[in-house]
């Protein structure tokens, strides 16, 4: 029987700002946040009976990054 992990969400946000400049130029603020939750996301649970790790999830799953926060300003003409 196989078994299952847990559901989770993952929300990634973004602001961004357009500001005219000049009449052909414009200037863009944006800030990004990635995994703005910071939610753990445990790996798969170890499946050998008998051992000390059978049902405990001891690794995190590969894109279980930590929240990330970008921030960056764009010329645009």
């Amino acid at each position: 029987m196989p078994y299952r992990l847990p559901t989770y969400n993952n929300l990634d946000f973004s602001v961004v700002k357009e500001t005219p400049l000049y009449e052909n130029v414009s200037l863009e603020f944006r800030a990004e946040s990635f995994n703005t939750y910071n939610v753990v996301i445990a790996g798969n649970p170890g499946t050998t009976i008998g051992t000390s790790t059978a049902g405990l999830a001891t690794t995190l799953v590969s894109n279980g990054n930590p929240r990330e926060l970008q921030f960056g300003a764009k010329i645009i003409f």
